[in-house]
């Protein structure tokens, strides 16, 4: 028998979603329409074939990115998505018996890598309220090795300011423990700590592609954070990382900011229209400070989630105790959300009431 890992016997993961395509998705929070279709053809005619016969580079698209965020060339890794970006800020940063703080429930990833690379979770929980004390998390900072800050967090939309996330880097930066600071919903919402990545050696921002900018496919994401952090976690990754096709996406996306806005602009109108249908209708939700909304199902969930599967509609549920009366549903353009309030609120209404 090959010789394993021994802690690795306990992790368990579950395999990426399947079976998708035909289905209105509203469960993982990727844009439901996509890009405009002009734009996905202006960029298919730029593949040919000396195009696909050169290995991927990155240097012109990170000096596009750097200049769009303001930041220097130095400051960038850009990786295959922006959970593989976490994997290695685990692998260059994380040692067996770190204390990993984090808020929970939370991206699943973090739990995920803090068990692949041997640390301890340092878990504030949200409370019956769906709120997390920050007063709790600035505690549990001074004995923190890695502070995970997902900003919306993810699954549930709740933000800290721009204050509190500097009150706990300071702590960090006297215990010499690294911040991550998690901004793959940063479209979503307008508050960011960009500045605080450049302003502190030991931040390191995220942010994706994936989610609204709508190239989840194309896998592409990156930090930005002081040049040594940035050097060690680049040490870790493979050669050619990022494909060549998310490359000519991003760096086309960067070269037409006007798609962005218009991305912006039209899941903000979805996501205001889908929350006053539902109260107009008096169904209980929250609306996060991200692209998606979270309703109260009680306990016909199970069943809500297979009738909507059985008219063409993904919806994400959960097993915590937490969530388990709650789905969430991703937000988009106000077309999808009409298409889906036509199914589901006479849905709702025939079981809960």
């Amino acid at each position: 028998m090959v010789k394993t890992k021994e802690h690795l016997d306990k992790l368990i993961r579950i395999g990426g979603h399947s079976g998708r395509y035909d289905y209105m998705r509203l469960d993982m929070n990727e844009n439901p329409t996509g890009l405009p279709e002009e734009f996905i053809e202006r960029v298919k005619n730029k593949i040919t074939p000396s195009f696909l016969a050169t290995y991927p580079e990155v240097t012109r698209i990170k000096k596009k990115l750097a200049d769009y965020l303001g930041v220097k060339e130095n400051n960038l890794a850009i990786a295959n998505g922006s959970d593989s970006e976490i994997k290695y800020i685990f692998e260059a940063f994380v040692n067996p018996s770190d204390k990993i703080l984090m808020v929970n429930p939370t991206f699943e990833m973090y739990p995920v890598y803090t068990e692949m690379y041997q640390g301890i979770p340092l878990l504030v929980d949200y409370d019956s309220e769906m709120q997390v004390s920050f007063d709790e998390f600035y505690e549990k900072a001074h004995f923190a090795d890695i502070i995970v800050i997902l900003n919306p967090n993810n699954p549930i939309g709740t933000i800290f300011s721009h204050e509190q996330i500097e009150c706990v880097i300071k702590v960090a930066q006297e215990n010499d423990a690294l911040v991550v600071i998690d901004e793959a919903y940063h479209y979503f919402y307008a508050g960011t700590c960009l500045d605080l990545a450049i302003k502190y050696d030991n931040v390191l921002l995220l942010r994706t592609f994936s989610k609204l900018c709508s190239l989840a496919a194309c896998r592409v994401g990156f930090a930005v954070g002081n040049e040594k952090l940035i050097e060690y976690v680049s040490k870790v990754q493979p050669t050619y990382d990022v494909n060549a096709f998310a490359i000519l996406f991003v760096e086309s996306l960067l070269d037409n900011i006007e798609v962005i806005d218009g991305l912006i602009a039209e899941e903000k109108i979805g996501r205001e229209y889908l929350s006053k249908k539902l109260a107009a209708e008096k169904i209980p939700h929250n609306q996060s400070e991200s692209n998606y909304i979270f309703i109260n199902c009680e306990d016909k969930v199970a069943e809500l989630e297979k009738e909507l599967e059985g008219q063409g509609i993904l919806i994400k549920t959960y097993s915590k105790p937490l969530l388990k009366n709650f789905i969430r549903v991703t937000t988009g353009r106000k077309e999808v959300m009409d298409k889906f309030c036509e199914v589901f609120i006479p849905l709702y209404h025939s079981l809960l009431n």
